[in-house]
């Protein structure tokens, strides 16, 4: 066990090489270069609770400058720790999986918590805030659920490459982008992004490139300045075959939810009365009372609309 121990202005914070089954608790970690806290390759079930990494400096992404990391390790737990004001991530975890993160705060990084290359994850009951993005994924087959992820400068939750992985019961507040599939070329399938609150976003959800068959299901959308929900296309070669049912926009008129051109053949409602969507904007829709017209020049009609 290493216990309340204090370690700064070194290249390393705690590192871990290799090693198992240890309990690092109540540890501070401050003004290193690289990272403050780190479990490297083959570290597992190791647990670290209680602890802070804060100011680590450096610019280089390849040996990190993140607060916390978890670099081609398993089966760790992060709990109640504390990241803040770190030059690159809060919290890293890199070709890692079968890792769970609760109730961790991170605060003032480039990126709050940051999956790359990762599987099996879980983060669960974080506090991201005033970062550049709350999240960032590149990563597959995560579950990212009961996360307050607020007023960070660009991206609540960015989704650069993913595929199966879910975002339920999320509260995304007061971020440019609420959630963002926002790389022109990446892929980014089979999502499920379920129960969440995305309130006073600039856009509460933000879909760019390629994406197809994602679940967008009982999510709530209120008072997104710009849209609930935005959908914009390069290229007109893939039907898009998304699926949005029992959300709820909330917003002024003409700004619940938008599809580009391009976009087309996504699903609005799950084919029966009440399967569709709420619409604060139903009454001055072209479609009333009938249906809902998705605004902009795509083919979106929610034909069963909740009102």
């Amino acid at each position: 066990m290493l216990l309340q121990n204090e370690v700064s202005r070194g290249v390393f914070g705690i590192y871990l090489d290799g090693s198992s089954y240890n309990t690092l608790f109540n540890n501070t970690a401050n003004y290193n270069n690289f990272t403050g806290v780190e479990l490297y390759s083959g570290s597992e079930y190791n647990t670290v609770k209680y602890c802070e990494a804060s100011h680590t400096s450096t610019v280089d992404v390849w040996v990190a400058g993140s607060g916390f990391e978890v670099s081609n390790s398993n089966y760790n737990y992060l709990g109640d720790n504390n990241a803040s004001y770190n030059r690159m991530d809060c919290f890293n975890l890199k070709s890692s999986g079968h890792n769970y993160l609760e109730n961790n705060l991170a605060y003032n990084c480039t990126t709050g918590f940051e999956l790359r290359l990762a599987l099996h994850n879980t983060l669960l009951g974080n506090n991201a805030t005033h970062n550049v993005n709350g999240m960032s994924l590149v990563a597959a087959y995560n579950k990212v659920e009961n996360n307050e992820i607020e007023w960070n400068d660009e991206h609540g939750i960015k989704m650069k490459v993913t595929d199966n992985n879910v975002i339920a019961n999320n509260t995304i507040l007061g971020n440019q982008i609420g959630i963002g599939i926002s790389e022109e070329f990446a892929t980014n399938n089979h999502n499920a992004i379920g129960q969440n609150t995305l309130m006073q976003n600039a856009y509460g959800l933000l879909l760019k490139g390629e994406w197809m068959q994602n679940e967008v299901f009982e999510n709530t959308f209120v008072d997104n300045t710009e849209y609930g929900a935005y959908l914009v296309k390069s290229s007109g070669l893939e039907p898009t075959l998304n699926s949005f049912w029992m959300n709820v926009f909330i917003a002024q008129p003409m700004h619940t939810a938008y599809e580009g051109e391009n976009v087309t053949m996504n699903r609005w409602d799950l084919g029966y009365n009440y399967s569709g969507n709420y619409w604060s904007d139903f009454e001055l829709n072209p479609g009333y009372p009938n249906h809902y017209e998705i605004h902009g020049p795509g083919d979106g009609i929610d034909n069963y609309p909740v009102s």
